[in-house]
């Protein structure tokens, strides 16, 4: 216990733990200077890592938007030949289809610059601008998918245009007796 109060009445209690010692400022600038030089090596490292996770991604989103845009073209022409209602319009499509050609040149264009650039120099491209710009092309397909299915468009002939309420068959002879059902509760 005596040599720690010797040690604090040297020292006082204001002074902070670097400026105790003579040696503190050039550590201090040296564990700076380290901190300077690794910071861009363990970024460069990091992006390295990160990049083929992030291109496989954009470029699973590209794949997944080529499908649904195949699909839906298919669905508009079953759609024109009499089958049901298509999902979606054709100007959702060439939206989708805008985006995603945008999509695909930004990212060729981009990855062949990345590909030029040696491994111990800064990234062109960073993995975080290839996630955000894949991002948007995932959630304009989102959005076409979650959209509901329209409802079917009904005819002159059908419905409630001609006079008889919907869910009961008309034919040339009258019904006998209408029957309804009496739901029993417990």
């Amino acid at each position: 216990m005596p040599i720690r109060l010797n040690y604090w009445k040297r020292f006082p209690a204001s002074s902070t733990c670097l400026s105790r010692f003579p040696a503190a400022p050039s550590i201090h600038r040296s564990i700076t200077t380290f901190r300077s030089l690794e910071r861009p090596i363990a970024h460069r490292y990091k992006e390295i890592e990160e990049f083929p996770k992030a291109l496989n991604n954009s470029q699973m989103w590209n794949w997944s938007s080529r499908l649904f845009i195949t699909e839906a073209k298919e669905n508009l022409t079953a759609e024109a030949e009499g089958g049901p209602p298509a999902r979606y319009t054709q100007a959702e499509i060439d939206a989708l289809e805008k985006t995603l050609k945008e999509h695909e040149g930004w990212l060729a264009e981009w990855v062949a610059k990345q590909r030029q650039v040696p491994m111990n120099q800064d990234p062109v491209i960073l993995t975080s601008e290839m996630k955000a710009r894949a991002k948007t092309l995932e959630n304009h397909l989102q959005k076409l998918w979650k959209k509901k299915v329209p409802l079917k468009k009904s005819n002159g002939s059908q419905g409630s245009s001609s006079g008889t309420p919907s869910g009961t068959v008309t034919s040339g002879t009258p019904p006998e007796k209408e029957t309804t059902k009496i739901h029993d509760e417990l």
